[in-house]
């Protein structure tokens, strides 16, 4: 006979939210008791338990059409950019805004930092291009040598002086 492990009341909603839905009114929970203790002394980290919710909603937007296509090495980019904002900006949650949806306020905020990610890798992979082709040219053998290159001076012709009878 095995035995079946038992978790933690906690642990068992952790499970249940990585495999179904994230239950609102416990993150609510959570954000409310965060922003409580964050207001009484404004060096107060977040707590793992909100940071555990959090790294579920991060991981299950990730893996959602959006973002599924990304390689590793993208999502552990898009992912490590929205723990940084979601930690600069949980505090922020206002219930009165987001009708006591604090789900919706995280994903917004994962959502902006993907995007924020995204926009920086793809600026970064495009230069990273640019400058690798370049380099590509510049390190073949004929341009190592200054007699091989061809004098530009004699390619651009000047128009002025070009006889027009001749086309």
């Amino acid at each position: 006979m095995t035995k079946k492990r038992k978790y933690s009341e906690y642990r068992e909603k952790l499970l249940e939210m990585r495999h179904g839905r994230i239950d609102k009114k416990y993150l609510l929970e959570l954000v409310m008791d965060y922003k409580f203790k964050r207001k009484l002394d404004p060096g107060f980290p977040m707590p793992s338990e909100l940071a555990e919710v959090v790294l579920i909603i991060i991981d299950k937007m990730l893996g959602s059409n959006s973002w599924r296509k990304y390689s590793d090495d993208w999502k552990e980019e898009f992912r490590g950019r929205a723990i940084e904002h979601v930690l600069k900006y949980a505090h922020n949650f206002n219930p009165e805004k987001c009708k006591n949806d604090p789900y919706s306020y995280f994903a917004m905020i994962i959502g902006n930092a993907f995007i924020q990610s995204w926009r920086k890798c793809k600026t970064y992979t495009e230069t990273n291009v640019i400058i690798n082709y370049d380099l590509m040219y510049q390190n073949n053998e004929w341009s190592d040598s200054q007699d091989m290159r061809p004098d530009t001076d004699s390619i651009t012709p000047d128009l002025n002086r070009l006889d027009w009878g001749h086309f």
